[in-house]
């Protein structure tokens, strides 16, 4: 004889507030925080240069390598937040003591590298400098000309790793791929006299913490949820002006919904969790679906 068991599921009605929000900023020398380190004068602080650079070359015929650090404050990007896309500029610094971008001597590509330990703008050097990590980094590819800007450069998975791990993201170090002479990229810093010159990073970020958990289990019914077919049914009590489908950053998906007889088409979507949103004459209403085919 077959046995039936039933399974009584509490059906929860969320109300969905997603937040996408700009972060923009291009600091000055009192709000910027950057350094040189430089090898041949390994316990020299260079906090206040107006270059962010990365080199190899000589001295009065000594070799030297040079890095630089600077780091941002993400102290106002909740944690949590999904970066959704981030871009950081970097300008050349054309009053710069240094000559331009170099390649005389081989390739001047370069990574960017996230800083995973603290360090003092006005105390740091070459002896002292602080750790990387080569997770995410981004390469940088060769200068094409001396005075080449890198304008809006991906580092949207960097930057998320640094909102998900804040105590062990301090900004980020520029170095050459390959430190050997003579080779070098001169940019400006947050210190360089020309505001337009100084480092940008411009965030987009979704704040998914205004996810608010609501009562109400007679609020919306999906079924199957987890749902592991082709369709799913819902249940409202309320004439819905407009049904839509959103994944966990909130964007509205592009799949079939028929309003009429209460289904959805699910085919196209992926395992994962989304948003089933109805809106109505009083107000808009959210449920979490869970895909798994």
């Amino acid at each position: 004889m077959k046995k039936i068991f039933v399974l009584a599921l509490a059906v929860l009605a969320f109300n969905v507030s997603f937040s996408q929000l700009i972060y923009s900023e291009q600091p000055d020398a009192v709000s910027g925080k950057d350094a040189w380190i430089f090898s041949l004068i390994p316990s020299n602080n260079y906090g206040d240069h107006a270059d962010i650079d990365a080199a190899a070359w000589t001295s009065g015929g000594n070799p030297y390598v040079l890095r630089s650090l600077f780091e941002f404050d993400l102290s106002s990007i909740p944690s949590g937040a999904v970066v959704n896309n981030a871009t950081l500029s970097l300008y050349h610094n054309p009053t710069s003591n240094n000559a331009g971008h170099s390649t005389l001597d081989g390739s001047n590509a370069s990574y960017l590298r996230r800083v995973v330990d603290d360090w003092d703008e006005y105390s740091v050097n070459w002896q002292n400098q602080p750790s990387t990590t080569t997770s995410n980094q981004v390469s940088l590819p060769a200068t094409i000309s001396q005075n080449e800007d890198f304008d809006n450069i991906d580092v949207t998975q960097l930057v998320q790793d640094m909102i998900d791990n804040p105590s062990s993201s301090f900004g980020f170090m520029i170095q050459l791929q390959t430190e050997v002479l003579y080779r070098s990229v001169i940019f400006a810093s947050s210190d360089n006299a020309d505001p337009t010159k100084r480092p940008k990073l411009v965030i987009n970020y979704t704040d998914v913490t205004s996810v608010e958990l609501l009562e109400g289990n007679e609020l919306i019914k999906v079924y199957p949820n987890p749902a592991n077919g082709e369709l799913i049914h819902f249940d409202f009590e309320e004439v819905i002006e407009k049904a839509s489908m959103l994944d966990m950053l909130g964007r509205e998906l592009a799949i079939k919904i028929d309003l009429n007889e209460h289904i959805i088409d699910i085919s196209s979507l992926s395992n994962g969790e989304y948003f089933l949103q109805l809106k109505t004459s009083s107000g808009v209403y959210s449920k979490k679906v869970v895909v798994s085919h």
